[in-house]
């Protein structure tokens, strides 16, 4: 028996003994109990119990008949069958978790160290935007996030993109500067930044091949988040008059000088921070 094959079936969720059976009942075909615990030389008590336990987690199969046969589940067939089962567990989950979350002021910064929990929580964010989305990424990073700006943008969210090489984005505005190519030269990574409607700022830096995180940080606090709202919204208003200067904008000099005021007025980080600043006050 493969101890290899063992050590896979383990991380579907058997323990040792229930993957060991398993992988016996793939190699083997339909087995009795009693030939199954010969196969995996364990007592014959303790084989049936596995087996049980295997056929409530719906990876093998038995017939009717005395002695009853088990027949395992083949491996794609029990893989949809645990992903759609792991769904369904985890939305319960999430569905009941969520009325638990506490909504309030949060001043702090947060750094998260892990490569998928950093994908995810930028996927996250613009998800769960209201009014505006502004990005900064580089290729690699911005096609991570493709989807959510067009998903986004479907939901009537404004998008707006600064990314470095020429690209169909499903962004409202993509925004391309004329030193790109120096710039990624110059930047052998992949960054990612993202503020969603002033209220939340996200700042990530990936190797090359994206399958690495260098660094990770972002922050719901409320002055923090409409500073970079501000930065970058500044930012893409150089880099309006920078591609009108160099006639690769598609926009009127007033329209590229509006880069700087978006959303100023209705940004839901703009209202709660002048909120915070009043309540603030008002302790005086």
């Amino acid at each position: 028996m493969s101890a290899r094959a063992v050590r896979a079936a383990t991380t579907l969720g058997f323990s040792g003994l229930e993957a060991a059976i398993y992988v016996a009942l793939l190699q083997h075909g339909p087995q009795t109990g009693y030939a199954a615990s010969k196969l995996v030389k364990k007592p014959v008590a303790n084989t049936y119990k596995a087996l049980e336990a295997l056929h409530e987690k719906a990876a093998v199969i038995t017939s009717g008949g005395d002695p009853r046969i088990f027949r395992a589940v083949a491996p794609d067939e029990l893989e949809r069958k645990l992903n759609a089962s792991f769904l369904r567990r985890t939305k319960r989950a999430a569905s009941t978790l969520a009325g638990l979350e506490k909504q309030g002021l949060d001043r702090e910064v947060y750094r998260i160290g892990s490569l998928d929990a950093a994908i995810e929580k930028a996927k996250s964010l613009i998800g769960n935007a209201q009014r505006v989305v502004l990005v900064d990424a580089f290729p690699g990073a911005r096609a991570i996030i493709e989807s959510e700006i067009g998903a986004a943008r479907a939901h009537g969210v404004e998008t707006y993109l600064k990314c470095y090489e020429p690209t169909k984005s499903a962004a409202v505005r993509t925004l391309v500067p004329p030193d790109a190519k120096r710039i990624l030269q110059r930047w052998p990574a992949e960054w990612l930044i993202i503020v969603v409607d002033g209220v939340a700022m996200y700042m990530a830096l990936f190797n090359s091949s994206l399958n690495r995180l260098f660094s990770c940080i972002w922050s719901e606090s409320p002055y923090i988040s409409w500073v970079y709202h501000f930065t970058l919204s500044s930012e893409f208003t150089l880099t309006s008059v920078q591609m009108l200067a160099s006639d690769q904008a598609d926009m009127s000099v007033e329209e590229a000088l509006r880069q700087s005021e978006l959303n100023l007025d209705n940004a839901p980080g703009f209202t709660a921070l002048r909120a915070l600043f009043s309540q603030f006050n008002e302790a005086d």
